[in-house]
């Protein structure tokens, strides 16, 4: 299940993944929700994952779905339409994310799972050539399943990192082991692996988030053995197993339920005698202060587009060098830039 404005007219509307097809479900503003859209039903599924992007740049949120022994991209064509653009990326039991690796201004795809050709597992790069189509990429990672594969910028300098967990070996039909949870570092779109600090999961579970408000991505990791713990991000890669750790391994939902700038866990989980709802307020007395506005504001124009400029805000972690590309004239109208940050 997941919530996202897809008719971008202010309301959360929702996707579910069940009952061997995804529904699409508008909010009617009222209370109610009406049924738009009922898609992939040949996914034999009823499970699995749905990551909203809009990855043709169209201003509408697409899916990325996976389900069954594919994952596919969902197309929102707009005024309630939505169709299966019949890109497939096969994979059984398959997880990932989206986001742009390249720096190129759309939407890339990590999948990570079980190969349906090969029987092995596998974790892998798709490049959005910006047609509709995408191009596998040759970069080595570790092939994983059971597990997950996310795209976090863990280490704040503008790209989106690898992080990614599960078992090693094909799993069906033999043993899954071994395990690892493994980073790998973005670097212009070139990914390296680099020594990681956390312990290999069996069938892990991840949350990120800013808990202590210092700017930078926090991780809480959770596996099916009872293992629970929330590691702190020291920047550049390095974390610390704060010892904070939940009785319950059911996956956590990172918010700021009471509004005090600071984000809140939420779990479900069934205690005896009856599923409950778990909230935990954050205590950390560090708040979410809102910055300044940034200074040192410039415009380069090259051509048909502009480059936009500026420094970074007070507090120094709350807004890096940054620049965006806005299109003059024609072609697409907003196209993120790389952000930079600048050495003082």
């Amino acid at each position: 299940m997941q919530w996202a404005d897809f008719d971008n007219d202010g309301n959360l509307d929702l996707a579910v993944l069940g009952s061997a097809a995804l529904r699409i479900y508008h909010n009617n503003a009222n209370g109610t929700f009406s049924l738009t859209a009922t898609l992939l039903s040949d996914s034999n599924s009823s499970y699995g994952k749905i990551i909203p992007g809009d990855y043709d740049n169209d201003g509408r949120l697409d899916l990325l779905v996976f389900a069954g022994i594919a994952a596919k991209i969902v197309r929102n064509n707009g005024s309630g339409g939505f169709s299966d653009i019949g890109v497939s990326f096969p994979v059984l039991g398959g997880t990932g994310d989206w986001a742009d690796l390249d720096n190129d201004g759309d939407l890339d795809i990590l999948i990570a799972g079980v190969s349906n050709s090969s029987q092995t597992n596998i974790t892998q790069i798709y490049l959005n050539n910006g047609d509709g189509t995408f191009t596998k990429s040759t970069q080595y990672l570790l092939g994983v399943a059971s597990g997950f594969a996310v795209l976090r910028d863990l280490d704040r300098d503008g790209d989106f990192d690898i992080l990614l967990s599960g078992a090693t070996n094909y799993m069906f039909g033999g043993p899954a082991g071994p395990y690892a949870t493994t980073i790998y570092r973005n670097d212009n779109g070139l990914f390296s692996e680099v020594p990681s600090p956390f312990p290999a999961l069996v069938s892990g579970k991840v949350a990120t988030g800013d808990y202590n408000n210092d700017g930078n991505l926090d991780v809480f990791l959770q596996d099916g053995q009872g293992f629970s713990r929330l590691f702190r991000n020291e920047s550049g890669l390095a974390f610390t197993d704060t010892g904070i750790s939940l009785d319950q391994t059911v996956p956590v939902v990172w918010a700021d339920f009471d509004n005090d700038g600071s984000l809140d866990f939420l779990q479900t989980a069934y205690v005896e005698p009856s599923f409950r709802i778990l909230l935990y307020r954050n205590q950390n007395q560090t708040s979410n202060s809102i910055p300044l506005p940034p200074s040192g504001l410039d415009a380069l124009p090259s051509g048909r587009s502009v480059d936009f400029r500026w420094c970074d805000a007070v507090p120094n972690h709350a807004q890096q060098f940054s620049c965006w590309r806005v299109a003059i004239g024609g072609g697409i109208p907003f196209k993120q830039g790389r952000p930079h940050r600048r050495r003082r």
